[in-house]
């Protein structure tokens, strides 16, 4: 107890000023990443989805958000991950049945649409047994949307933020409700690299965060997975898919040396030419087949364990398209990954040290 110049007796309690990087996003609404102007590239659940591939690699975009026309509402969001799942049907379809015609396979696909592709992906293959077609495998009402979260923009970013690290979400849509007749908007979609770039640019903390990369940050040998130049594009597919990762490095098998990386790009520009290039090409031939000027197309950015947290976000804040860090040695031999996913939930966590700050309260209060 203490009393105070009047005479009245205070208690003092101790307490922690929220993280400078929380408190930032805390203060910050998801509206205050918008630039004045942006694109927002919605996809009706109608369309084929040949077509929406098409707009995501036109777009240079992984995911959109999905709407329904019937209803005039929000229908969650296509990302790379539901396509995985239908890449996977289709090769196993081959596997299970291998006089199956490309051809009629290529008919197959082009007969989905976005509305009807989580079916298709979660459909059992057919087996010899049971030779009925694909297109007619499943009688189950489809639900488009693995990831149907949505969050409205004037909720802060701070549970944008939290969001999409609990569920580890790559993207979040921002959806606007008219207060008068409840009709949504799609307004955006947030992404990792959008909130991180605003952190960068926007909060002063950012140039404190001096420390080398943590040893915890992102996923290290030997928990991390790779493929080859020889591997079939099939098991590098099955890899992501199962578990459920944006992107696999290519390395030498000799010397651990990073060659290259299969991302999501990659999976877009397989499914556009599926079945046509075979799911057991090696990843080295496949990634040849690369467009040399794609919007989706970024570079391979590496960093090493030494370098500064802020020295990650300094190139984050260059606005490069970067995706995540892949970490070599000084021979450039891979030693770990670390996604925007990663660095965000790393900020979240993150906790300076600093002082216990004295708040005092009255004792009849």
């Amino acid at each position: 107890m203490k009393y105070d110049e009047n005479g009245s007796m205070h208690a003092f309690r101790r307490r922690r000023r929220p993280p400078p990087l929380v408190a930032f996003l805390h203060k910050h609404t998801a509206y205050d990443l918008l630039p004045v102007s942006v694109k927002v590239v919605v996809l009706d659940t109608l369309l084929p989805l040949r077509k929406a591939i098409a707009a995501l690699l036109l777009n240079g975009l992984t995911a959109a958000p999905l709407w329904h026309s019937p209803t005039m509402s929000f229908f969650g969001l296509l990302t790379v991950a539901d396509i995985l799942r239908l890449v996977l049907h289709y090769a196993d379809s081959l596997a299970a049945l291998p006089e199956t015609e490309p051809a009629s396979l290529a008919d197959d696909i082009d007969a989905i649409t976005v509305e009807s592709l989580r079916s298709y992906a979660f459909a059992p293959a057919p087996t010899p047994a049971s030779s009925a077609s694909v297109a007619a495998s499943t009688s189950t009402p489809p639900v488009v949307g693995l990831n149907p979260l949505k969050i409205h923009p004037l909720r802060s970013v701070l549970e944008a933020s939290q969001t999409m690290a609990q569920c580890h979400l790559h993207h979040l849509p921002l959806v606007d409700v008219d207060s008068v007749n409840k009709q949504e908007t799609v307004v955006s979609v947030l992404s990792g690299s959008k909130i991180l770039r605003f952190l960068a640019c926007n909060c002063p903390s950012i140039r404190n965060l001096t420390m080398p990369l943590p040893p915890t940050l992102g996923t290290s040998s030997p928990h991390l997975l790779t493929a080859t130049p020889s591997t079939p594009l099939l098991d590098a597919i099955r890899l992501m898919a199962n578990h459920d990762i944006s992107a696999l490095p290519i390395i030498d098998p000799h010397t651990n040396t990073l060659l290259d990386v299969f991302s999501e790009t990659d999976v877009l520009l397989t499914v556009r030419d599926f079945p046509t290039v075979p799911m057991w090409t090696p990843l080295g031939e496949a990634l040849g087949r690369r467009p040399p000027e794609s919007p989706l197309s970024s570079a391979v950015y590496t960093c090493q364990r030494t370098d500064t947290v802020a020295s990650l976000f300094a190139i984050i804040q260059q606005g490069a398209k970067v995706t995540r860090f892949m970490v070599v040695d000084a021979e450039g031999r891979l030693e770990g990954v670390v996604t925007l996913g990663d660095l965000l939930g790393w900020v979240l966590a993150y906790v300076p040290e600093a002082p216990d700050v004295q708040e005092s309260f009255g004792a009849g209060s």
